[in-house]
């Protein structure tokens, strides 16, 4: 005999000693609920942590456990309360979460799924009766029957009153094969299974509730217009709604009243649900919304707490379609569109008529069109590209002429400047003529023995002076000495020059760009050229479109104001040449664009070689790495001007001419030199439109919208001579346009002109009766401001300690910014001009002869009338009598 205990493990007792054998305990520390012996001479134990097997003959223990080991364990929960043998030899286990089934061919418990009604429940006991069935108590009352088919369940409610005590051990007991006794906390339960009878009447289940929009409907009852229910749902059987009545719910209900909680139902709905739907006595509500029109079926049936089915009651539900889903309606809406059909096909057939006689001139007119437009918008920007090398050629030109013959650096310098831009107008002109004959295929190869590193070296040199200004470090790689081979030296040149340039125009301050030349590895005659910089990069989705002609990619608008045909004829030449170019580019770390052409030969027809080898320019156009630098900036000099200009030579150009007459500043944006203007409150600012980062027309709107420097007048610098481009301008607050190419000494004339009018201005304000104070003001807000304050004035003229800071408190203003504010607008102190504005008010009292000189001096708040009558001779050259007199 093996006894178990709760908590010391097992032992095995000689029954005819009543001894504990000296082989030891067995699973000593295992909390042991019950034990099981099977055929096999196996022992079941179940236990808090398992199901344990124990083989008598071989001694060998096994452990289905979660806990030890999960793929052999019982999967519900390590807590096992039971575990029987049945009469079949099946091992059962019980546990907190459901009943399992021993698998020997797995050698593993298994959770019993298919009988639904035992998931997720507490099983305390087991017990298989003579028939094979098995019974389960269940926690809460409830005691479980399963037939020895393993299909059929029946579950009981204890009405007792008496709660089972679930941690009881083997509370089932099986008296003669007859009755069952379970016991539990505060008494026994009792019954005999073949006494038991099950309830196998099911009757037919009823609607008991019908709603529709979550309102119930009754016989006779109108609902939005309609009376779906003549008679009782359960009699008529059928019903009939419109469209708006197709969102309804069902309730339902079975006159079984034995344990009536047990009962349960199936429903579908015929044309809507695929499969039966099973429901308990707690949810008996189903609902339907937006249903489609049709006919449909509701098909019910309920079982009783034995499980007994009943028959199947049907419910013919039948959706009216709304109006536009009705044949009239698809008839009426087929003639309408047979009408509209023939309607239109007649106006077809008068338009293709007329298309066909125009057609041929319409064909001809559109291509006109398309080419005008693109050679429009193509000069247009070659244009704006050849503006500013024009002015850089003109004005150092003008310049050289009016100095005198004998040549400083200084002037050497000009000299040089004059030579590096007439060359780049000289290429930029070319590279136009090279665009259009690449395009119409009229440009030849003419290949020539060449020193390519040295060719390649000399042009990348011509690049120093840009990288140098834009502090660009500039680096030429060759892994080789000396590379010779067949090129052809102009369009290598335009190749090399569009590459390198369009790197330095890309890439930002203390940037890298590097040219990198070699053979290829694989292929010695083929010319391998690298350009790489870590500038802005190209978008991903501008690579492809970027050789394209006229295209520029989404990301350099800010830094280029070029035509777009850089790249397109670098292409071109690429071809031309028998080469391939690619592009590898990340957006915002930088780009390389590589280029492999054959320097060989034989690569070559026979009319595209020419033997000899002609002189390179190119090679003695050697540029300085820094050009001379002019003595500038008199710091004697009063005057302050702004000049904001993105090309760096034109910049430089400006700066140096006009620091002998002024003290100039420099900014290459717009939105440099804004910060600089709010800094030095220069007394002009000379721009140009067409910059990268803020535009000119943006400068001078921002500027003027700022009431600390709207005063501040603002030239504008453009290669746009279109007069609508001026009048943008003007309207943005331009005070003068100059269009490139310009005269030097003519921006000078017009700055001298400027400024020298502001102050005439000034002195006339001040020195006049009838200046108004309109004069001064040359934008909306000081013209507000200005406003503003002499309406201040006005108002208090006869207050004696009207004073700067009573102004400063009204306007809100710090007393240091309305000085520089009314100093730079009308070149007084703001107390000297609260006496102009009194002095001014006077006069026109005085000339209305309505007071006399005592009157005025107390109605325009001075305390002395000899004082007064001294500050008016002195501000308008006569005493305040002669007005009166």
């Amino acid at each position: 005999m093996i006894v178990g205990s709760f908590g010391e493990g097992a032992v095995i007792l000689n029954t005819k000693t009543l001894q504990v054998q000296t082989s030891g305990k067995l699973l000593p520390d295992f909390q042991i609920n019950a034990i099981e012996k099977d055929a096999k001479k196996n022992v079941w134990f179940a236990t808090e942590t398992g199901v344990v097997k124990y083989n008598i003959d071989s001694g060998k223990i096994e452990t289905y456990s979660s806990l030890f080991i999960k793929e052999k364990g019982v999967p519900h929960d390590e807590n096992v309360s039971d575990v029987l043998v049945d009469t079949k030899g099946k091992v059962w286990a019980s546990t907190r979460f459901g009943l399992c089934l021993y698998n020997p061919e797995k050698n593993e418990f298994e959770p019993v799924k298919y009988l639904k009604e035992l998931s997720g429940k507490w099983i305390t006991d087991l017990l298989s009766d003579a028939n094979g069935n098995l019974w389960l108590n269940i926690n809460n009352n409830n005691i479980a029957f399963v037939k020895s088919n393993l299909k059929d369940i029946s579950i009981y409610h204890v009405n007792s009153g008496n709660r089972l005590d679930v941690f009881s051990s083997s509370g089932f007991f099986y008296f003669n094969n007859s009755n069952i006794f379970l016991g539990g906390k505060n008494g026994i339960i009792s019954f005999s299974p073949p006494a038991m009878k099950r309830n196998k009447w099911s009757p037919l289940p009823v609607i008991s509730e019908f709603k529709i929009q979550n309102e119930e409907v009754f016989p006779e009852m109108e609902i939005n217009g309609e009376i779906p229910l003549s008679k009782d749902l359960n009699y008529g059987k059928e019903i009939e709604l419109t469209h708006k009545n197709r969102n309804f719910s069902i309730q339902f209900s079975a006159p079984s009243f034995a344990n009536e909680k047990l009962n349960k139902f199936q429903y579908m709905l015929e044309g809507f649900d695929k499969y039966w739907i099973t429901a308990n006595s707690t949810s008996r509500i189903v609902q339907y919304t937006n249903l489609y029109p049709g006919n449909y079926v509701f098909k019910i049936k309920s079982s009783n707490s034995d499980g007994y089915w009943s028959k199947t009651v049907s419910y013919k539900i039948k959706i009216l379609p709304p109006f536009w889903l009705t044949p009239t309606s698809f008839l009426l809406f087929f003639a309408l569109l047979l009408g509209v059909f023939y309607f239109i096909r007649k106006e077809i057939k008068n338009r293709i008529r007329l298309k066909q006689e125009l057609l041929t001139e319409k064909v001809n007119r559109e291509h006109d069109v398309k080419l005008n437009n693109e050679k429009l918008r193509f000069f247009t920007n070659i244009s704006h590209e050849l503006r500013t090398p024009l002015t850089l050629i003109l004005g150092p030109a003008k310049q050289l002429l009016d100095e005198s013959n004998n040549a400083t650096d200084y002037e050497k310098s000009r000299y040089n400047l004059i030579y590096q831009n007439a060359s780049r107008l000289l290429n930029l002109v070319n590279q136009v003529l090279d665009f259009r004959k690449a395009q119409s295929g009229e440009l030849k190869l003419k290949v020539t023995k060449t020193d390519i590193l040295a060719y390649s070296k000399n042009i990348f040199d011509s690049f120093k002076e840009m990288a140098y200004d834009k502090k660009i470090k500039l680096n030429f790689i060759s892994e080789d000495d000396e590379i010779n081979g067949w090129l052809d030296n102009d369009k290598y040149d335009k190749i090399l020059y569009n590459l390198l340039s369009n790197a330095l125009k890309f890439t930002n301050k203390n940037g890298n760009v590097d040219l990198y030349i070699r053979l290829k590895a694989t292929v010695e005659d083929i010319l391998v050229i690298e350009v790489t910089d870590d500038g802005i990069g190209i978008p991903l989705k501008s690579q492809d479109k970027i050789f394209k002609r006229f295209y520029q990619a989404t990301n350099s608008k800010a830094n280029n104001t070029g035509s777009g045909i850089g790249l397109s004829l670098v292409k071109s030449l690429v071809a031309i040449h028998k080469g391939i170019i690619s592009v590898e580019s990340t957006p915002g770390k930088g780009s390389t664009f590589r280029v492999e052409i054959p320097v060989d030969r034989d690569s070559y027809e026979h009319k595209e070689v020419f033997e000899y080898a002609l002189k390179n320019d190119n090679l003695s156009m050697l540029i300085p790495e820094k050009a001379a630098k002019k003595i500038i900036q008199n710091t004697d000099l009063k005057e302050k001007i702004l000049v904001i200009e993105d090309n760096s030579e034109l910049r430089k150009y400006l700066v140096d001419y006009l620091s002998d007459y002024y003290k100039v500043y420099d900014a290459e944006n717009g939105e440099e030199g804004l910060k600089i203007c709010r800094q030095i409150k220069p007394v002009l600012c000379v721009a140009d439109v067409m910059m990268p980062v803020m535009d000119g027309l943006e400068f001078c709107r921002e500027l003027k919208n700022d009431e600390f420097i709207s005063h501040i007048p603002v030239v504008m610098l453009t290669a746009l001579a279109e007069n609508l481009d001026k009048v943008k301008g003007y309207d943005m607050g331009a005070d003068s346009y100059l269009v490139k190419p310009f005269e030097p000494l003519l921006l000078k004339t017009v700055i001298e002109n400027m400024i020298r009018s502001r102050l005439e201005l000034k002195q006339k304000f001040s020195g006049e009766v009838e200046g108004k104070i309109s004069m001064l003001t040359h934008s909306p807000i000081d013209e507000e401001f200005m406003e503003k304050v002499t309406t201040l004035i006005n108002n208090n003229l006869s207050e004696v300690d009207l004073s700067t800071e009573f102004l400063c408190d009204k306007l809100g203003v710090s007393s240091s910014k309305l000085y520089r504010k009314i100093k730079e607008l009308t070149d007084l102190a703001p107390n000297e001009f609260i006496r102009t504005i009194r002095l001014k008010k006077s006069a026109e009292l005085l000339k209305s002869k309505k007071y006399n000189v005592s009157e005025v001096t107390n109605l325009v708040g001075f305390n002395d009338p000899l004082y007064f009558s001294r500050c008016f001779k002195k501000q308008f050259g006569f005493p305040p009598s002669k007005l009166i007199n």
